[in-house]
């Protein structure tokens, strides 16, 4: 069986020997017919005979390789057939060719015909091939809808929105399915259905295959998949197989995490309890920004729609952070219009939804953020090119689900930054170009050494 498995697997690289030979000789038959080619028409027999003896040599390695099995019938049966089929055209093509010119030249309608219905039986072989090895909707996956309706497929999946924030993605959608499509779904998808596995949706991955389900809820050593991405890459187990790259460790510790967390099949992040070093690796996977910012640990029920819009009257920029999302994004309109022209009370009734507020360069006073301070659930503060000072930083202590905090151009001072050494959860903050020295950031450190300050760049 070994030895039967080492030829088969030789198919792949001589496959694409007959399509190059066979393309190039359909493409000397119409080059010919012209004058100024017509020098190529004495290769042409010859590149007839190499193309249909490498077909045949692909079908025979083709077929020794359908022996391991794992290949969706119908589409191994197309494939096969078909390739049988451009192996016996080709030598057919070239008896008669050979056959006609001991008696006269063959017709030009003939010719045309024949190698256009080799041209046609040559794609259509190599799109069943494509099938095996990436799935029945490889060739149209990008295809306008009006096209794929025509190929008997459905619309195009709506695609995911890019994740900007953390918090936004859906521990499922956005991170585990896309990692799993890209490393395993060559071998596990409805035609190449290797060790009885498929991995297109979450139910598949959750039923597994012939060694039993892939993952198990919350038990990471009866999760076969993760036992099979971590074995040594030598080990005949190891998946992905076949010399593809394997997951690296940001990867496989995601994976871990996610089966140890329930493997649930959606969610937001901002739901769920992510660890800093889990929040690092997601960050990394998904090309984020590494100072975003996560939402509170707090539940929110839905906004009060009438405060919504008694809010937005007074021209509040207030937006979902997420899809799904009950916590709001606030900022100051475009319009260069600033706090002091606004009522900043108005947004008293949405404190627990409000977890982002960007008030940069609003002019924003001291007394106002004795207002800000009420806003628990707000996680991430932009008070940025503000003249606000030490004496209304007192007033944000109170915000216990603050993670970011940006003071870029402020007033404040060295003393300011003793009101913010009691905000547990605050990860970053920005003091460019205030009065706050290096010898003050030192000090703050020495005590909250978590916190990541950025003082000399912005």
């Amino acid at each position: 069986m070994d030895i039967i498995s080492f030829f088969g697997r030789f198919h792949p690289l001589v496959v694409h020997l007959p399509i190059g030979i066979l393309l190039a000789a359909i493409l000397i038959a119409f080059l010919s017919k012209k004058e100024k080619y017509s020098f190529l028409a004495s290769a042409l027999d010859f590149m007839l005979l190499l193309g249909a003896i490498s077909t045949a040599l692909a079908c025979v390695l083709g077929y020794l390789l359908a022996w391991e099995g794992d290949y969706d019938p119908e589409a191994l049966f197309w494939h096969q057939w078909g390739g049988i089929l451009l192996a016996a055209f080709s030598f057919a093509v070239y008896w008669f060719r050979t056959r006609w010119k001991k008696k006269s030249k063959m017709p030009a309608n003939y010719s045309h015909f024949i190698f256009l219905a080799l041209l046609a039986l040559l794609f259509f072989t190599g799109h069943k091939g494509g099938n095996l090895t990436h799935g029945s909707e490889y060739l149209l996956q990008h295809a306008p809808d009006p096209l794929r309706m025509m190929a008997g497929l459905g619309p195009k999946p709506v695609p995911r929105p890019p994740v900007i924030h953390l918090d936004s993605a859906d521990i499922f959608l956005d991170v585990v399915h896309p990692l799993i499509r890209s490393k395993c779904q060559s071998c596990h998808n409805p035609g190449k259905i290797k060790g009885g596995l498929l991995l297109g949706t979450y139910e598949e991955l959750l039923k597994g295959g012939e060694s039993g389900p892939s993952v198990v809820p919350g038990d990471i050593e009866k999760s076969e998949l993760y036992r099979r991405v971590t074995l040594p890459e030598d080990h005949e187990e190891f998946m992905p197989a076949e010399g593809k790259p394997g997951l690296d460790e940001d990867e496989l510790a995601l994976i871990r995490w996610w089966i140890e967390q329930g493997a649930p099949g959606s969610g937001l992040l901002a739901d769920m309890e992510v660890e800093n070093p889990v929040a690092a690796r997601l960050t990394r996977m998904l090309g984020l920004n590494t100072s975003e910012s996560r939402l509170p640990g707090l539940q929110a029920a839905p906004a009060d729609t009438i405060a919504l819009q008694a809010a937005r009257e007074q021209d509040f920029i207030i937006k979902r952070i997420a899809p799904g999302s009950n916590f709001l994004e606030v900022r100051l309109p475009f319009t260069g219009r600033g706090l002091q022209e606004m009522d900043i009370t108005s947004l008293l009734p949405l404190k627990e939804q409000i977890a982002w507020m960007d008030l940069s360069e609003g002019n924003v006073q001291d007394d106002d953020l004795a207002v800000i301070g009420q806003f628990g659930s707000l996680s991430r503060l932009n008070l940025s090119g503000n003249p606000v000072s030490d004496k209304g930083l007192a007033s944000l202590s109170s915000l216990k689900e603050l993670t970011y905090l940006n003071l870029y151009g402020t007033a404040v001072s060295d003393a300011g930054l003793a009101a913010l050494k009691g905000l547990e959860k605050l990860r970053s903050l920005y003091l460019w170009q205030t009065k706050v020295t290096g010898s003050g950031v030192e000090s703050f450190h020495s005590e909250r050494p978590d916190i990541a300050v950025t003082l000399g760049y912005f």
